[in-house]
């Protein structure tokens, strides 16, 4: 299994995972925080089967697999550390990408909402005002 070739499970096999009585024996809630997110969050990534490769990873290394059988990298240990740090750097490269993306939308909001209400350009007591949003832009 890789990052390129993956494709998230069923979610009623993640949810098999998932809960005291089951494999991991963790509550939803408990496995998020080890994964250090969100258990609401977690929990709709499972229903939705939208499970990323690092966090399933990281859940079947909780469930006692071995990272080069997870990873399924060869013995060499040089080659293993090389896949491992792509794997990483691509999850930090796509979680950086979600985290602008979302910062571009809430900005673009704003704006929006600072056109669509004049009063509030005039009013800087009142909210952000327009020219700071605009000198956001240009950080």
């Amino acid at each position: 299994m890789n990052a390129k070739n993956y494709v998230c499970p069923p979610a009623d096999f993640l949810k098999s995972l998932v809960g005291k009585k089951n494999v991991l024996g963790w509550t939803l809630k408990e496995l998020a925080t080890r994964l250090r997110c969100s258990p609401e969050q977690l929990g709709a990534d499972i229903k939705r089967e939208k499970v990323s490769f690092l966090t399933f990873s990281a859940i079947l290394m909780y469930c006692g697999y071995k990272p080069h059988e997870v990873f399924g990298l060869t013995p060499n240990e040089k080659e293993n550390r090389v896949l491992l740090s792509e794997v990483i750097n691509q999850y930090i490269n796509d979680k950086n990408a979600l985290h602008a993306k979302h910062q571009n939308e809430l900005k673009d909001l704003a704006l929006r909402y600072l056109e669509a209400t004049p009063e509030l350009k005039k009013a800087e007591g009142q909210g952000l005002p327009k020219q700071d949003l605009e000198s956001y832009e240009e950080e």
